[in-house]
């Protein structure tokens, strides 16, 4: 298929141990905190959205989005929605991210009984053209409720060669709780470091902090990121 949907974070998984009882199982539950979606886009969607932002980058006349933005990052240029729609992938977005909704809310019921249906809104979208030494520090968004992020072109990188020290440039970390980012005494993870691949996309509530390492080497680390606006209605309402 083109579009392939997965969870992050599992509500849980199963673990025997042969040591005690056949029947004795573990199941570790992941009932709180926010979840985040990971959406491995097929090769021609890929392929049709890096034509689309190669096209617009091209531009002479194109405009930034910088001002609107955290990151310490010279072409952050906006991809307006209309054209999106034109290029007839608007629709695949609100496919992915309304498939992120119902998987953490398989069922969804109003005050009175009535079933109800997500419907997603992309509210604005732009185009991060990420160089050597550029970053993204720690930040929300704000006036939405979903955001998202899409790789189409990650770099070569070029290795720092610390003794002792595990490779993170270029990747993206979220952070529930910096409480207990790393503290196993809590028994809580409160934060994730990824390396994303070309194709990759990430969607989670826009209030969840998020950050991008940066990196050495030449080439250009592309993303496309959006904020969207989800709602609820009753299903099969116009």
């Amino acid at each position: 298929s083109l579009v392939r949907i997965q969870s992050l974070a599992p509500y849980g998984s199963y673990m025997p141990n042969n040591e005690i009882e056949d029947s004795t199982r573990i199941k570790i539950m992941h009932s709180f905190g926010p979840k985040i979606g990971a959406v491995k886009l097929g090769k021609s969607i890929t392929k049709r959205f890096l034509e689309l932002t190669d096209n617009i980058l091209a531009d002479k006349d194109r405009q930034t989005h910088g001002h609107r933005l955290a990151g310490q990052i010279k072409e952050e240029t906006t991809l307006p929605i209309e054209y999106l729609k034109d290029a007839n992938l608007y629709s695949i977005l609100q496919e992915v991210h309304t498939h992120y909704i119902t998987s953490v809310y398989p069922n969804s019921y109003a005050i009175d009984g009535s079933l109800v249906e997500f419907k997603v809104e992309i509210d604005n979208c732009w185009i991060v053209s990420q160089y050597e030494n550029e970053y993204n520090p720690t930040h929300s968004h704000d006036f939405c409720t979903l955001s998202s992020v899409l790789y189409l072109k990650i770099p070569e990188y070029e290795p720092r060669n610390i003794p002792g020290k595990s490779a993170s440039d270029g990747h993206i970390h979220f952070i529930n709780n910096s409480l207990n980012i790393n503290n196993p005494s809590h028994l809580e993870v409160g934060g994730i470091s990824l390396a994303p691949e070309v194709g990759d996309m990430y969607i989670f509530p826009s209030r969840l902090l998020h950050s991008v390492n940066p990196f050495l080497g030449p080439g250009e680390r592309r993303s496309v990121s959006m904020n969207s606006i989800h709602y609820m209605r009753e299903k099969n309402s116009e």
